[in-house]
């Protein structure tokens, strides 16, 4: 089926983040059984600036507060990640593990923190939160094969069905497939006028996989919006530098620096949604983009990266959603995108 073929600019996409809210909170339930309602630790905050894992933290707390669970009793980045001072902030809850992209050896930070967390705990629930598998190369894959299925009470989500071939088959782990948890976000349909163009908020890094057109009368091209460094976000820094200084060992400092992990958050949701909401039409790349349009509201048209993780999140979960299109190249994007500006403007 085409691009052209499939083109509905009606906007679904607040039904289609409930469904998949529905869902997600299904799998979480399950995950923490009886552990639901204790205290419990919340791992790998994302320091970097990309919005879509931003998106993914506050949609985790949201769908965490939404099955009854009270807000982490501890918190940390890649950086910060301290076993003792987890153990005695929760001496036995469960520890969670963000979701997100970052399994597999294209992230290697993160998935070295991830076996850490599941080595250093063998008698407890991990459950780690809706991600994507991908493994390039047999050492990794064998190493986190190991570490990862020898723990006897580790719990597995997966946005999408490679994801979870990969992990029944490659990593030999109990996986369960569940939605993106940056779907817990509440729906924020633009409520001003929208600029009568497309926005092409493409992937400026070694994962993107289509060329952007030339800008025009028409269509902008960018990604998301540059971070700057605003007051808040200086402190951030300056309190991120002092952990990679070492004085990450110094509790006053990463108590700060935890702190600042959901204002900081915020601060790029909104971002992210202003950038969604301001043109009539999107088309991108990025997984977190068609999530924040289906969550304001703005038709869109969809390109895989070269994990192929945006399509395999289509395909598992919105699917024929009304003013979604899943297109092939970029050619087929922008005539499916230009059709829906026509669209929108009758």
């Amino acid at each position: 089926m085409t691009a052209e073929e499939t083109i509905d600019a009606s906007v679904g996409g607040p039904a289609a983040v409930a469904a998949m809210r529905e869902r997600a909170l299904a799998a979480l339930r399950g995950a923490l059984g009886e552990d639901l309602g204790r205290p419990y630790a919340l791992v790998d905050f994302p320091r970097h600036s990309n919005i879509g894992d931003s998106a993914i933290w506050l949609g985790t707390l949201a769908c965490l507060e939404a099955v009854g669970a009270p807000p982490p009793a501890w918190t940390c980045d890649d950086r910060t990640f301290r076993a003792d001072e987890l153990a005695r902030a929760v001496p036995d809850g469960p520890v969670l593990i963000l979701g997100g992209g970052n399994f597999g050896d294209l992230h290697p930070r993160h998935e070295a923190l991830r076996e850490q967390v599941v080595a250093t705990f063998p008698d407890r629930r991990v459950v780690q939160l809706p991600q994507t598998i991908h493994f390039d190369e047999p050492a990794p894959l064998a190493r986190a094969r190991r570490v990862l299925s020898a723990h006897r009470h580790l719990h597995v989500l997966v946005r999408d069905a490679q994801s979870l071939a990969r992990a029944r088959d490659q990593l030999g782990l109990d996986a369960h497939l569940a939605p993106d948890l940056a779907v817990g976000l509440p729906a924020r349909p633009a409520t001003g006028a929208r600029v009568p163009r497309v926005l092409w908020l493409a992937r400026g890094d070694e994962w993107s996989l289509h060329e952007a057109p030339e800008a025009s009368d028409d269509v902008e091209v960018g990604d998301w919006p540059d971070e700057g460094y605003p007051w808040g976000r200086r402190r951030v820094r300056l309190l991120g530098g002092l952990v990679r200084a070492g004085l990450g060992r110094v509790l006053p400092v990463r108590r700060a620096l935890m702190a600042s992990y959901e204002p900081l958050a915020r601060w790029r949701l909104a971002r992210g949604l202003a950038t969604v909401s301001r043109t009539a039409v999107v088309v991108t790349d990025r997984l977190h983009g068609h999530l924040l349009c289906l969550l304001a509201g703005t038709p869109h048209v969809l390109l895989d990266d070269a994990t192929g993780k945006v399509a395999a999140y289509h395909e598992a979960w919105s699917r024929g959603t009304p003013g979604v299109v899943l297109a092939r190249n970029t050619a087929d994007a922008l005539r499916a995108a230009r059709a829906m500006l026509a669209q929108v403007a009758r």
